[in-house]
């Protein structure tokens, strides 16, 4: 069967959410009612607005794994590091950051929730299986985001340059 003809795959059990800075907790709990695992599509350092913590704290306390994704597409990682206190309370909420993938690997990460629950994994068992497979192991060796490396900075600073010649900005410093 072509592409073109092909049954798209539905995940009625898992609640999709794109986190906005201005969102309530009541728009999160409307969206993911009856839902058995909830991906949060969180910014793209993995933070999510703190008003947010005592819904997913609910979540997750009542067996319902959370699951954060970075909306970042340009990297090829997720979220790599929690360096902020916010990402920290959301995990103490209950929130699994995914490390491995970011937002272009969302429909694996929906299809490889979703076998989960068609072997009927839920709850914590769920939120381990799915954390083992798009997270690094502890003590295992994080990749650097491409910033973080001296050939990144570079680079950066190089586009960031070009991009300041376009607009007509010449640094009198250089």
């Amino acid at each position: 069967m072509d592409r073109k003809h092909e049954k798209q795959r539905e995940y009625p059990d898992i609640g999709v959410v794109f986190i906005t800075p201005v969102m309530i907790p009541e728009r999160l709990e409307h969206v993911i009612h009856n839902t058995k695992a909830v991906i949060l599509i969180a910014f793209a350092t993995g933070t999510t607005p703190e008003i947010l913590n005592p819904a997913i704290k609910k979540l997750t306390e009542s067996g319902v794994p959370v699951f954060l994704l970075s909306n970042n597409p340009g990297d090829s990682h997720g979220i790599l590091r929690t360096r902020y206190g916010v990402q920290e309370r959301s995990a103490q909420a209950g929130a699994i950051a995914l490390q491995k993938v970011n937002i272009n690997n969302l429909a694996e990460v929906l299809d490889a929730i979703q076998d989960e629950l068609d072997k009927d994994k839920r709850g914590a068992e769920l939120g381990e299986t799915i954390r083992q497979k798009f997270a690094y192991r502890e003590g295992e060796p994080l990749p650097k985001a491409e910033w973080e490396t001296p050939e990144g900075i570079a680079d950066l600073r190089f586009r960031t340059e070009q991009a300041l010649k376009r607009i007509g900005y010449h640094n009198p410093d250089a």
